[in-house]
């Protein structure tokens, strides 16, 4: 299983290959859990972008890159930005 640190890039790289073009600028932070087995577990928006469109698309993109390899050291919890442009 990779390191910590070399784990948050996959999660990051899974992400990026899966975050939907929204035509919108804005940002949403979304907090979820990945199990120790890569499972998707409580995926919510901690902070929207005031558009309901780009929070969805925020956590489709979380959905869709969904399962994760087993994180390093059982389940991991994240809290990451969703950038659009």
């Amino acid at each position: 299983r990779p390191s910590g640190s070399a784990y948050a890039s996959k999660v990051w790289s899974a992400l990026a290959r899966h975050k939907p073009k929204a035509g919108q600028r804005g940002s949403t932070t979304v907090v979820f859990a990945i199990g120790d087995n890569g499972a998707l577990r409580g995926l919510r928006v901690g902070r929207s972008s005031g558009n309901t469109r780009l929070d969805q698309l925020a956590l489709a993109t979380v959905r869709n890159a969904a399962p994760f390899p087993p994180p390093p050291s059982g389940a991991a919890s994240y809290t990451i930005r969703i950038d659009f442009h």
